[in-house]
């Protein structure tokens, strides 16, 4: 099977050179697969960072997408890749040896259209009492922290629902994400924010409404590089503001504005059900004291969201543009 890696940048020359080498000792033939880095605008030395790269793979590509936002620098790999399977990943990641070895089984052997592994922390500073708790979560699979794009399910391969398959470790049939239309807009200037939607996000949405399997394979894991500015509260604040955004986007895409209430009210009283039933259950000062700090600043949070959320509605309110742009029926240009 041949593989497409898939790289979009932006001035992280540093970042990228750790992920070009780690797929230089991928386990996976290195004939069966290509790189394409895609720079989104970038202004450092991401082009000469590339060029050694050039010899060290059988297959390279480095091309550039000037239009700012993730989703154009993604689309520009999709339509420049020759595999049938396309592998996206951030720039600040670094895959396992196994990686690609993974995700080849995970399509050859299964009928999944989209696959996935751990994205484990390669924390740049020491992880703040109350992020190593948020990550410490579990749900029905394990554990996940969305704001940084973490997630470990243990060791055994198995289905998972679409959205935990996150974007910085994203392997996907290419006609199936043709079929989905491609992604949405994503990650944005500061200046474009309002045109931020739900990425990847979408194509989850789409594989799941048709069906379709996603899969989990411990093999197909990546390291994700945290730097110090990502452990602050106000990059949290800073990713719920966003995330705000987002849910307003799929508010006025597909319209479900009462689904979207549900949930805002759910994540509400699910902070205050979880203070009260620590407080319950926690009869030391310290651990109540440590409770109450957490619910502070997951309250915090929930207000970053919600203007978040109402920014954009405001947005889209006033502004005819941006509803048409939000109703795209895709964003390939």
């Amino acid at each position: 099977m041949f593989l497409s890696v898939i790289i979009p940048t932006r001035d992280r020359s540093v970042l990228l050179g750790r992920a070009l080498e780690s797929l230089a000792v991928q386990t996976y033939p290195r004939e069966k697969f290509e790189v394409i880095v895609v720079d989104n605008g970038s202004t450092d030395n991401t082009a000469l960072t590339c060029q050694p790269y050039k010899k060290k793979f059988k297959h390279f590509t480095y091309i550039i997408e000037n239009n700012p936002g993730l989703h154009n620098a993604r689309h520009k790999g999709l339509f420049s890749a020759k595999g049938d399977v396309l592998v996206f990943i951030d720039d600040d990641v670094e895959p396992f040896p196994t990686w690609l070895e993974g995700i080849q089984e995970a399509f050859v052997e299964t009928s999944a259209v989209l696959v996935g592994g751990k994205d484990l922390p390669r924390f740049q500073a020491p992880s703040p009492w109350w992020v190593t708790k948020m990550w410490k979560n579990e749900n029905g699979y394990g554990k996940t922290l969305t704001f940084l794009s973490l997630l470990d399910f243990g060791d055994s391969i198995r289905e998972i629902r679409p959205w935990f398959v996150f974007g910085c470790n994203f392997a996907i049939r290419k006609k199936v994400l043709l079929e989905a239309g491609g992604f949405h807009p994503d990650s944005m200037p500061p200046e474009l924010i309002k045109y931020r939607g739900d990425g990847e996000s979408w194509v989850c949405r789409y594989i799941y409404q048709k069906g379709y399997t996603a899969l989990y394979h411990p093999k197909a894991s990546v390291y994700h590089v945290i730097p110090p500015g990502r452990l602050t509260l106000d990059y949290f604040l800073q990713r719920a503001f966003m995330q705000g955004i987002t849910w307003s986007y799929e508010v006025e895409r597909y319209d479900i504005p009462q689904q979207r209430n549900k949930i805002i009210k759910a994540f509400r009283l699910g902070i205050l059900k979880s203070l009260k039933t620590l407080v319950k259950t926690n009869f030391s000062f310290p651990g109540i004291l440590e409770e109450y700090r957490f619910n502070k600043i997951m309250k915090a949070i929930n207000r970053s969201f919600k203007q978040g959320f109402t920014y954009h509605r405001d947005m889209t309110d006033r502004d005819p543009e941006l509803r048409g742009w939000v109703k795209k029926e895709n964003y390939y240009v």
